[in-house]
């Protein structure tokens, strides 16, 4: 009887337990809904992610930062289905959504779009991501909203906007391979009515193979940015006036092809075992006589 009654006991206390614990689930859910309201611009108007009827992968600012992504290669090696190619020249990236591949030296197929603005050269993908504050991936043919050339999706890029409060951010880092970077915002109030934001950047790095024959380790896959841009906005006729103006500097090592592992032993006659070798179990030895050099100079305004 006592066991009986002790259950009984245990029984209505871990009811009132759980209804306790009931409302403070239902609190803590709400509160995970507020936080995951993402609001995007895939149909060029401001809508809730979950109201737009298109497979989107969307980054926040927060997800920026917290990832560290610094570059496209960054987002797209974070985002299902889409997959990028960059071994050829400087701001040569050859993006794939859904399996649709972007040709070389072409326009891209899917639509490349800036605070609004339709980029419709290629390279102007390739760029330090530096003040980019959101980034939404749109797969599946866009056509209906942005015209030609996307057939195979849209990433849409964001921009801070200088707002009416003073504001800036300083970042560096530095790594292996003689790996640094560093940038620079700033923005505020200019005079009544008008507000502007600076921001600068460098990105530097020797890469990760050596010349033997030169006996240099920063001239086969080397690679180095400079950029600055510049925004103001102003009210004008019951509306905004956005003016940007933007310069890069870009220079890196050429295409790096390197034959050793198709004809080292070939030529030595002793077989053919090395034609098929894994690329990714192969030491690659750079003989090349000369320093490739890629260069690429941005203006946009």
């Amino acid at each position: 009887m006592k066991k009986h009654t002790s259950r009984i006991y245990a029984l209505a206390a871990a009811h009132a337990a759980s209804l306790v614990a009931v409302p403070a689930a239902i609190h803590a859910a709400e509160q995970q809904a507020q936080l995951e309201e993402i609001v995007v611009t895939a149909r060029q108007r401001e809508e809730n992610i979950q109201d737009v009827p298109v497979t989107i992968t969307a980054f926040t600012q927060t997800e920026i930062t917290s990832a560290g992504i610094q570059r496209p290669q960054d987002f797209i090696a974070l985002t299902p289905g889409v997959s990028v190619v960059h071994a050829a020249e400087a701001g040569d990236m050859q993006v794939n959504i859904r399996g649709i591949n972007t040709s070389r030296d072409a326009e891209t197929n899917f639509a490349l779009v800036v605070d609004g603005v339709l980029q419709t050269n290629s390279m102007a993908l390739n760029r330090e991501l530096a003040g980019v504050s959101q980034i939404e991936i749109l797969k599946g043919p866009q056509g209906a909203v942005y015209g030609r050339n996307a057939v195979a999706g849209a990433m849409i890029m964001t921009t801070r906007k200088p707002d009416d409060g003073f504001g800036g951010e300083v970042k560096a880092g530095y790594g292996t391979d003689n790996t640094y970077n560093a940038s620079f915002y700033a923005s505020g109030p200019l005079t009544t009515g008008l507000k502007g934001s600076l921001q600068a950047y460098t990105k530097h790095t020797d890469g990760q193979f050596k010349n033997t024959l030169l006996d240099c380790d920063d001239c086969v896959d080397y690679f180095e940015e400079t950029g600055v841009e510049g925004r103001m906005v102003f009210g004008l006729a019951g509306g905004d006036m956005d003016f940007k103006a933007r310069y890069s500097e870009m220079s890196s090592g050429a295409i790096n092809f390197n034959a050793s592992i198709a004809l080292k032993d070939a030529a030595d006659g002793s077989g053919f075992g090395a034609l098929n070798e894994d690329p990714n179990d192969h030491e690659f030895v750079y003989l090349n006589n000369i320093k490739p050099e890629n260069e690429q100079e941005n203006i946009n305004v």
